[in-house]
């Protein structure tokens, strides 16, 4: 057998290692320099070596052979020799070296237009991270014209995809994931671009979907033994943990990461992993869902200096690196806000460097109004940010900045009606409304509707990027909002540092009262939801009643002699939003009425009493909804859509501007995203998305359907933005035997002119609550 020559391992390690496949790269590699007959052979061999032991993590080993290697190598051999070096300094995060290095090899490598484009892919990478964007996207622009022009279209892909990379270190979200999507990189070969596309998605909020992708690029990476990318996902996976308050497995993710970085001797990034784990561990300590505060191992922290003062020796090492969003973050929650750079990052060109800039200065603002300003010009900047990004689905992240800030504002405001404002700014913030394009929403939704399950996250994806936001709702005016409550109370829940508040208006007059701990009223709600679901389907009500008389006593006995025998408008919190109000002793047989804030509460009380017509509609596999909806229409006229004829298109058209509509159907609740949550009609699903294609809202709904009501920031929230007056729905699993009749009293009401809360409040009283809320204008 006549052995290869060097010629041969040379290149198929090159093919190899081209196709994304270090560890098939990494042998013929090694033979290729074993089979070199010259010096100059064996130490371009060790630069493809070198390359494959920087993809595989292996960066000492990488900058040996390099170094080994470089003097032996002169022109375009010792420039790719320095490119090679240079891209190992960028992945070690020493980005001014890298840049410089980089900068050096392309100037060198004019006539070498391949290698070339790999060093300016390096130096727009560095760029990045050093926030030099303009440099960065001129860097890749360059590289993606030198690799179109040489016919590696894959390669020019990656270009396009970094230039997300780049708008999404700007903050740009909805560019860099365009961006993304038209790169279409193979992820199979460059599984690291779903690691980028996660981090995106993340920083949009979006943990669900960048839990997915982080998922696909695990199994990928790991299979290919791509080490650095893999560290980078295992970061990505830390910090989704962190946001969805997962604060112990989110320690343990970031623990891992830093012990990766570290194996691959790339110290700024390990900073960046100990600034997550620090962060959870923070996190842990302020929700009691860990101990005291730890101590980081002696040989970690250098001689067991405690979390908070390690905190700050870690975010000095972000700094150095160029993670300054990671730094602020860290610093502000080891309880230093003084060392935020608050005039650094006021100015700077990130929309979240300059709302941090703010927030520290929040923090530390001698006097009140000092506070208070800075709490403005913050949420002035968030929501330049969140119109900017256009896509409401991306605003999450935005929004969590924005309650940061508003809690603070809570905290200095001056008396009730200042409470009651900065509260309102809050859940202005929250509850940002949405509308999107008619036409390319009703293709994706119907692709939705067909989809195979495992083409359901990417389409899901695209019906959220197609959803478009409006301007946050204008705070409203203390004197209509009294004006127009008339002899109601309106209870304005609100928790600031872990207690929940009420803010309530009687006419004139704003008081605040102090309650208990948030976490005990979250405890005591989710039991009731919880003990009452189990009532209706059992009919056994002992333990919901018990549950309902210990969430009422903690919500209203402060408040009982304020109330009265006055209707009820109440702005509950998160925690507070599916409770089945009607069990609750002070709100039986009580007129009720529930919205996402004070703004859009007053918003349904303009919207015109109904003057068209009703309109009927079943949904299929419920015994009793036809027979519901046919009784129902026989009694009362208007439009029937029976559970055979209930498909979507059909629904849409006949509540488009519908005075009352009635819907007797399955729901199903989706937590994570509400406006996926559905009514399941005759072909399938009607989203909530679905109804932000009417082109008039119906005047008054009438959910008979389980759970739909579950998200008041969702379904409801949209409703009554787009001009619904009064949304009837229930929290609870719904029994359709039992509806039927609850329904039929509640209509009998409607129809003689009751109002819609002192109606359901009459139907309830007769027939058990079974969770149905009002909400809006009732």
């Amino acid at each position: 057998m006549v052995p290869l020559t060097w010629s041969a391992h040379h290149a198929e390690a090159l093919d190899h290692q081209e196709r994304g496949e270090p560890l098939r790269a990494r042998p013929p590699a090694r033979a290729a320099i074993t089979a070199a007959t010259t010096p100059t052979e064996a130490a371009e061999a060790s630069l493809v070596l070198a390359w494959i032991s920087q993809q595989l993590g292996d960066h000492a080993a990488s900058a040996d052979l390099i170094a080994r290697a470089r003097p032996l190598l002169s022109g375009v051999l010792g420039a790719r020799a320095d490119c090679l070096r240079g891209l190992t300094l960028c992945m070690t995060a020493d980005h001014d070296r890298a840049i410089a290095v980089l900068t050096s090899a392309a100037d060198r490598l004019a006539d070498d237009p391949h290698w070339q484009a790999n060093a300016l892919v390096g130096v727009g990478v560095s760029a990045g991270y050093l926030h030099r964007f303009a440099r960065a996207d001129t860097a890749f622009t360059r590289a993606y014209a030198l690799y179109t022009a040489q016919g590696e279209p894959e390669r020019a892909a990656t270009c396009l995809h970094n230039q997300g990379f780049v708008a999404a270190q700007a903050g740009d979200l909805p560019r860099a994931l365009a961006h993304y999507d038209a790169a279409a990189v193979d992820e199979r070969r460059h599984p690291e671009a779903l690691v980028d596309r996660a981090s995106a998605l993340l920083a949009a909020g979006l943990t669900e979907e960048a839990g997915s992708a982080l998922a696909r690029a695990a199994r990928l990476l790991g299979a290919a033994g791509r080490g650095p990318a893999f560290a980078e996902a295992t970061l990505v996976h830390a910090h989704c943990l962190l946001r969805t308050g997962e604060s112990a497995a989110a320690v343990s993710a970031a623990r891992s990461a830093a012990d990766l970085f570290a194996a691959q001797q790339r110290p700024g990034w390990r900073a960046a992993a100990r600034a997550i784990e620090l962060r959870a561990r923070f996190a842990a300590a302020e929700t009691g869902s860990a101990g005291a505060l730890s101590v980081i191992a002696r040989a970690e922290s250098g001689g067991g200096v405690a979390d908070r003062e390690w905190a700050i020796v870690v975010a000095g090492d972000c700094d150095k690196a160029g993670m300054v969003t990671e730094a602020a973050e860290l610093r502000l929650a080891a309880g230093r806000p003084d060392l935020v750079e608050h005039h650094r990052h006021a100015k700077d060109t990130t929309a979240v460097l300059r709302v941090l800039g703010w927030l520290a200065r929040a923090h530390t603002a001698p006097t009140r109004r000092g506070v208070l300003a800075a709490c403005r010009a913050g949420l002035r900047v968030v929501d330049e940010h969140a119109a900017a990004l256009g896509v409401v689905e991306l605003q999450a992240g935005a929004s969590e900045l924005a309650a940061r800030l508003s809690e603070i504002g809570v905290g200095a405001a001056s008396g009730p009606r200042g409470v009651f404002a900065w509260t309102e700014r809050h859940r202005a913030a929250m509850a940002r409304p949405r509308h999107a394009p008619p036409v390319e929403l009703a293709r994706a939704l119907a692709a939705l509707r067909s989809a195979d399950p495992r083409d359901r996250p990417a389409l899901e994806g695209r019906v959220r990027r197609l959803s478009l936001s409006s301007p946050a709702e204008r705070l409203p005016d203390v004197d209509e909002l009294s004006a127009a409550l008339g002899p109601r109370v309106l209870l304005s829940f609100v928790v600031h540092n872990g207690q929940l508040s009420v803010v309530s208006v009687v006419g004139q007059r704003f008081r605040v009262h102090a309650m208990v701990d948030s976490r005990i009223v979250g405890d005591l709600a989710e039991a009731l939801r919880t003990a009452a679901a189990l009532a209706v389907r059992t009919g056994d009500g002992a333990a919901a009643e018990h549950a309902a008389r210990r969430l009422d006593g903690v919500l209203f006995a402060p408040l009982r002699k304020l109330i009265g025998d006055r209707p009820l408008v109440v702005l509950p919190t998160r925690a507070l939003a599916a409770v089945p109000w009607g069990a609750l002793p002070t709100c039986s047989a009580r007129p009720v009425e529930v919205a996402p804030s004070a703004a859009y509460w007053l918003r349904a009380t303009r919207v015109a009493e109904p003057g068209g017509d009703a309109v009927w509609i079943a949904g299929p596999g419920l015994t009793h909804a036809d027979r519901e909806v046919r009784d129902l229409h026989r009694r009362h006229g208007g439009r029937l859509l029976t559970a055979r004829h209930s498909t979507v298109d059909q629904t849409l058209a006949a509540i488009d501007g519908a005075g009352l509509v009635h819907i007797a159907a399955h729901g199903r609740h989706r937590g994570d995203v509400p406006l996926f949550s559905a009514l399941i009609l005759a072909d399938g699903p009607l989203y909530g998305y679905d109804l932000d294609r009417l082109r008039a809202a119906p005047h008054r709904l009438v959910l008979s359907s389980c759970e739909s009501a579950r998200d008041l920031l969702g379904l409801t929230a949209l409703l009554l933005r787009r001009g619904t007056r009064t949304v009837i729905a229930s929290t609870l699993p719904v029994p359709d035997d039992r509806a039927a009749d609850l329904m039929s009293t509640l209509h009998d009401h409607l129809r003689a002119g009751i109002a819609p809360a002192h109606a359901l409040a009459r139907a309830q009283a007769v027939h058990g609550h079974l969770g149905f809320v009002t909400f809006g204008a009732g």
